[in-house]
């Protein structure tokens, strides 16, 4: 599957954009639980994994290949790094999405005297917490794949050079 260039640039802008709110937004609260803080610390390591994918994309120009597995009789047997690349930033917008929705919900105003400092401060926010953990390993699943993608672009560079 090809994946055009400039519509993995735009995803990954993107998603850039909605790490940066997630963390605008953690970062408001007033004595975030471990959870958030957790969350908010991926969403900067995404980030930057993001950044430097872009980065490479836009200096090489390099079209991403396919890892192919070694030992095996199928030619075509391999890892697409573009397809990775491109549903690894799908299913992660969507799944920040569905994260800065709920944050959102939780706080409308955007400051310390906000509904959702009052829940964290009274600890409301408990029942949320099995939600904020699936949320945090999808970051960290996503982040992985991303950083294959990043590793394998690097090493591809440099040995292409």
């Amino acid at each position: 599957m090809a994946v055009d260039p400039l519509s993995i640039t735009t995803a990954i802008i993107t998603l850039a954009n909605t790490l940066e709110r997630a963390i605008n937004i953690v970062s408001n609260i007033k004595d975030a639980p471990q959870k958030l803080l957790d969350i908010k610390a991926d969403c900067n390591l995404t980030h930057g994994v993001l950044k430097s994918i872009r980065r490479q994309l836009t200096a090489t120009e390099v079209v991403l290949p396919t890892l192919k597995i070694c030992g095996n009789d199928d030619q075509d047997a391999g890892v697409n790094l573009a397809s990775l690349l491109r549903d690894s930033v799908d299913q992660l917008q969507l799944d920040l999405n569905s994260l800065l929705g709920e944050m959102e919900r939780l706080d409308r105003s955007g400051n310390s005297e906000s509904r959702i400092y009052g829940w964290v401060s009274r600890g409301v926010l408990g029942f949320r917490m099995s939600y904020l953990v699936g949320m945090h390993r999808k970051i960290v699943t996503k982040r992985g794949q991303l950083q294959l993608v990043q590793s394998s672009l690097q090493l591809y560079v440099h040995h292409t050079m």
